[in-house]
């Protein structure tokens, strides 16, 4: 992209051959630009272009670590994104971390139009700092049980991503 905002760095490493596990793209595009530099031993700096990939998130195993975490099951770690994070690599963990980010950002969002076109109001879908008074508001009936799902959702990623603070 030509907007440096969209621009994430993925690894770094002074190993001249090393392996790079990359972000999946939205629901909009799977597709992404990769873009290498190279700084030499004086500190010159080389951008090299490589061709754009497709990445599709793997799905199945996310959602497998979500359960296990959810759960509390004791197989956790046969999951293949636990067992990368507990690798101790510093880039690979960093890049686990970001690509899982990504993903549960876009969870979330996805979460939080499923609410809406169920009937919630985004005002009744709201953040508030801890310790904060909370405002009067008008009462006004909503759909329940998506509030509750919902509510299901939003509770089992946060307790995913309390998990990866460990790593």
């Amino acid at each position: 992209t030509t907007d440096i905002s969209q621009r994430t760095l993925i690894a770094f490493s002074s190993e001249y051959n090393f392996q790079v596990r990359l972000p999946a793209g939205d629901n909009e595009t799977s597709l992404l630009n990769l873009v290498v530099y190279v700084r030499d031993l004086v500190g010159s700096v080389t951008q090299v272009n490589i061709s754009s990939v497709n990445v599709i998130a793997d799905s199945v195993t996310i959602n497998d670590l979500i359960d296990k975490i959810t759960n509390l099951s004791s197989t956790i770690t046969n999951n293949p994104i636990v067992r990368l994070l507990s690798s101790g690599n510093q880039n690979v963990v960093g890049q686990m971390i970001i690509s899982l980010s990504q993903e549960f950002n876009q969870m979330s969002n996805e979460n939080f139009d499923k609410a809406i076109s169920n009937g919630i109001s985004a005002v009744d879908i709201s953040v508030s700092l801890l310790g904060s008074q909370s405002l009067q508001q008008i009462s006004i009936p909503l759909n329940q049980s998506a509030m509750i799902n919902y509510n299901i959702e939003l509770n089992s990623l946060a307790n995913v991503r309390d998990y990866l603070v460990a790593f």
